[in-house]
């Protein structure tokens, strides 16, 4: 049988896979948290979006939108040819 804190954490996890979640995982403390106040969150993000931007030579833009906050990687398949000397 499941306990209520069980289903708590189920329903926690649930939670911080959808959508525009307020649900972040802390990999220190391997615990949720819920962001309370969104502009607090964003502000607490501005350094480094100012980093990112700067680092990529604003080629690259890192967004303060919770929504918006992903990247997505184009790496071009690479084929390596092994030669064996026989040894």
């Amino acid at each position: 049988m499941e306990s209520r804190k069980s289903r708590a954490n189920n329903r926690k996890v649930e939670t911080s896979s959808g959508k525009n979640t307020k649900m972040r995982w802390s990999w220190d403390e391997l615990r949720f948290y819920e962001i309370e106040n969104d502009e607090v969150y964003r502000a607490r993000l501005e350094g480094f979006a100012t980093f990112y931007q700067s680092f990529y030579q604003d080629e690259r833009s890192y967004s303060l939108d919770p929504a918006l906050e992903f990247e997505i990687f184009d790496y071009p398949i690479v084929y390596f040819r092994a030669m064996s000397s026989g040894h």
